[in-house]
C-alpha cells in the first residue's frame, strides 16, 4: 500500500521528467564555478532541493490542469485513474510549491529571483486563465525559454549570470528544443485528433523528427566550438556532453529491470558531478 503511493506520487510529480530539467540547472552550475568560483556545500545541496521540489510543482500542476487530456492519453494518469484524489493532489503540489520558493530564499536573494522567475513561467505554462500551453507554437517556445532559465537558475547558486552565459544557455536551449520536438512527433496523432496545433502536427512528424536529431548534432558542435574558443572549460564542456548524451542513453535503458532506476536519479547525480567537480 505505502509502496503503491509513493508510485503514485513519483508519477504525480513525473520524477523521472524533471531530471532533465535538474540537468539544465547543473550545467549552469558548472559553468558558474568555471572561474574557480564555487559553491558552498550546503547551499548549493538546499538549491538542489529548492529547484527539485519547484520542478516537481511543475509537474504535478500541470497533471492537476490536464486531467481531462490525460483521461485520453490513458498514459501515467494517476488523477484521472483515482491513484491520487484531486484534493490531495492540489495539497501536495501547493505545498510544494511553497516549500521550493521558501528553500531558494534561504539560498540567496539572486537564486530566489531567478527561482522565481521559473515559478512564474512554470505557473502560466499550465494554470488557467492564462494557460499558454494551449497555443502555438508559445507552448513550445516556453519549454525552450524555460530550460534556458533553468541554465542561469544554476549560474545564480555561484554568482550573477553574465552575457557570456546567455551565450552558454544556448546549448541547453538546443537540447530543450530537441526534446520538445521529439515529445511532439510521439504524440503528434493524438494531438492531430484533437485539434491540438504542434510543430509535429503541422509541419509533419517525419521532418521534425529529422529537425530534433539535427538539434542534438548542433548542440555538439556549439559545445566543440565553445571550448575551442575558450567560452567552456573542458570540465564544463564535458558537462554539457553529459547533459546532451545522458537522456537519449537512460531510455535506451528502460527496458533493463537493473538500470532502470536511472530515469529517476541520472539529473541529480548531473547536479552532484557539478557541484564537486574541481575546475580544469
Amino acid at each position: 500500500m505505502i509502496r503503491s503511493k509513493i508510485g503514485a506520487f513519483i508519477k504525480l510529480y513525473d520524477v523521472p521528467a524533471t531530471q532533465f530539467w535538474l540537468g539544465a540547472v547543473a550545467i549552469g552550475l558548472r559553468y558558474g564555478s568555471g572561474d574557480g568560483t564555487r559553491a558552498s556545500l550546503v547551499p548549493g545541496i538546499v538549491a538542489l532541493v529548492s529547484v527539485s521540489v519547484v520542478l516537481f510543482f511543475l509537474m504535478g500542476v500541470n497533471d492537476y490542469f490536464d486531467i481531462g487530456i490525460d483521461s485520453k492519453k490513458n498514459e501515467r494518469a494517476v488523477l484521472a485513474n483515482g491513484e491520487i484524489s484531486m484534493e490531495t493532489a492540489r495539497i501536495a503540489v501547493g505545498l510544494v510549491g511553497v516549500l521550493g520558493l521558501a528553500l531558494a530564499l534561504s539560498v540567496s536573494i539572486q537564486f530566489f529571483l531567478f527561482t522565481l522567475a521559473v515559478f512564474v513561467l512554470i505557473s502560466l505554462y499550465s494554470v488557467p486563465p492564462v494557460r499558454y500551453k494551449r497555443f502555438y507554437p508559445f507552448s513550445t517556445i516556453g519549454e525552450i525559454l524555460g530550460a534556458c532559465m533553468l541554465f542561469l537558475v544554476g549560474v545564480s547558486v555561484v554568482s550573477l549570470p553574465s552575457s557570456s552565459a546567455l551565450v552558454v544557455s544556448t546549448v541547453v536551449a538546443l537540447v530543450a528544443a530537441s526534446s520538445r520536438l521529439r515529445h511532439e512527433v510521439r504524440y503528434a496523432d493524438f494531438d492531430s485528433q484533437t485539434d491540438k496545433r504542434t510543430f509535429a502536427v503541422v509541419h509533419g512528424a517525419n521532418r521534425i523528427r529529422l529537425v530534433s536529431r539535427f538539434l542534438l548534432v548542433l548542440a555538439v558542435i556549439e559545445v566543440a566550438a565553445m571550448g575551442f574558443w575558450g567560452l567552456l572549460t573542458v570540465a564544463n564542456a564535458l558537462l554539457a556532453g553529459l547533459f546532451i548524451v545522458l537522456p537519449l542513453l537512460v531510455r535506451q535503458v528502460q527496458s533493463s529491470r537493473y538500470l532502470r532506476m536511472t530515469a529517476l536519479v541520472w539529473g541529480f547525480a548531473l547536479y552532484l558531478v557539478a557541484l564537486f567537480l574541481p575546475s580544469f
